[in-house]
């Protein structure tokens, strides 16, 4: 009687409560979601998925170029016994540094699955796992691909992984995006609403024994607050409800935000997955499954020095000079104001060398055609534009809504002494790239 009065109480108190409230939310922040379809590449999803939030990155790099070049490396195909798809975070950190990706154009994804032959080798496991993706190509490397610097990265592995104020202090930091493995079973994400009321959560699935009586997790965290600690600890034991539910792979996203009792993550199954392809998972999930975080903090356009000189050219195709947008928002705290504007930086489109700038001039117009703001790219530093997409603000203001700019006009100067202009239209802040018109 004493435990169904429990349950009632709990259950009252449950009634009318209201949604936890939003802490953070960087979806504007975030590139298009992608469909990694029946493939084993979701890491190389929830990484690229942070590097296109960089200032300077395109906002769609290949994820096909990322996975080949991990998956091709001998310590990797050579030390499995049978090779499989898929790889883990830690395993991304090196390639990510020092060979990096390029654009999806330049190396479009391949969405088929891979069929493989009883009796292949791990090494023609490997070729067919990377479809038309070159080994030569991945030998020989590229004139110019996109990294991280150096380093500049926190990675995190189990329990530290598991710490949900790291990642929280992140994400209230410059972070916008926080690549993150779990271990889940794959039919129970699949078919989740994962909506902000009703989380990716273990109480779907785990009941706790304790002392010989078992409760749903929900009811055995309403006696006892602590009860993932226990699990954790092993002071209790969590068995799953249904052996359906049971752990069966891993899985890797982007946190993108949280509010009071879970994370927003950014998934790569499409947007017809949670809320047009985002989703939100509890605290209590991710402190019990988490396997491998981490916080990617710079990124770098690497050119190849060795080939630069076979390469180079003096003139400029200004059709391969691109902008990137991305929202910003800013503190004053001197004067206790709150403000957004534009961020803007170059992207280049080209196949040769991309080009250094010596000047950037912006010009930004209404459209009525008035002049709103003269804005300069930044070309001086040691961020000179291969590691900031020689970035810039815009119409900043002491407003609550984004701005947007009708028209952009940009006059460039190499340093090669080139000079040209082009026009943008439309420039909003979001997530997105334009081409000169």
């Amino acid at each position: 009687m004493k435990q169904i009065l429990i349950q009632l109480i709990m259950c009252l108190c449950l009634v009318g409560v209201a949604p936890p409230q939003i802490k953070v939310d960087y979806r504007m922040y975030q590139s298009p979601v992608r469909n990694q379809a029946n493939r084993g590449t979701c890491t190389a999803f929830a990484l690229l998925a942070a590097l296109e939030t960089f200032n300077g990155f395109p906002s769609d790099l290949s994820e096909q170029y990322l996975y080949a070049q991990v998956k091709s490396r001998p310590d990797v195909f050579m030390n499995e016994s049978n090779y499989q798809e898929g790889a883990f975070l830690h395993l991304y950190i090196e390639t990510l540094q020092y060979s990096g990706t390029v654009r999806e154009d330049q190396e479009p994804y391949n969405p088929n699955a891979v069929i493989w032959q009883k009796g292949d080798s791990n090494f023609e496991k490997m070729k067919k796992d990377l479809g038309k993706t070159s080994l030569l190509d991945i030998l020989s490397g590229r004139l110019f691909s996109y990294k991280i610097w150096p380093e500049i990265y926190t990675y995190r592995a189990n329990d530290e992984a598991k710490d949900i104020e790291w990642i929280k202090s992140r994400l209230d930091g410059s972070a916008k995006c926080i690549p993150v493995s779990y271990e889940m079973k794959d039919r129970y994400w699949a078919f989740h609403p994962a909506t902000r009321d009703h989380k990716i959560d273990p109480s779907d699935f785990l009941a706790i024994t304790d002392n010989d009586k078992t409760y749903n997790l929900k009811f055995a965290k309403f006696l006892h607050p602590d009860i993932i600690d226990r699990i954790r600890n092993g002071s209790v034991t969590a068995t799953f409800v249904d052996t359906s539910f049971q752990v069966n792979s891993g899985h890797a996203v982007a946190i993108v935000g949280y509010d009071e009792d879970g994370f927003l993550i950014k998934n790569s199954w499409g947007t017809g997955w949670g809320e047009n392809g985002y989703g939100w998972i509890s605290f209590d999930y991710h402190r019990l499954f988490a396997l491998e975080a981490i916080s990617l903090t710079l990124g770098e356009v690497r050119v190849d020095e060795w080939q630069t000189s076979q390469h180079q050219t003096k003139e400029v195709n200004k059709m391969d000079i691109w902008l990137k947008s991305l929202p910003y928002e800013f503190q004053n705290s001197f004067l206790n104001t709150r403000g957004k504007g534009i961020s803007i930086s170059v992207v280049y489109h080209g196949n040769n060398v991309p080009p250094r700038f010596q000047t950037i001039t912006y010009k930004i117009y209404d459209d009525a055609n008035n002049l709103l703001e003269t804005a300069y790219g930044n070309t001086q530093g040691i961020y000179d534009g291969f590691l900031s997409g020689y970035s810039t603000i815009i119409l900043t203001a002491d407003t609550n809504s984004f701005p947007a700019a009708h028209k952009l006009i940009a006059q460039f100067t190499t340093e090669a002494g080139q000079t040209f202009t082009n026009t943008y239209y439309n420039i909003s802040a979001k997530n997105q790239e334009y081409r000169a018109e």
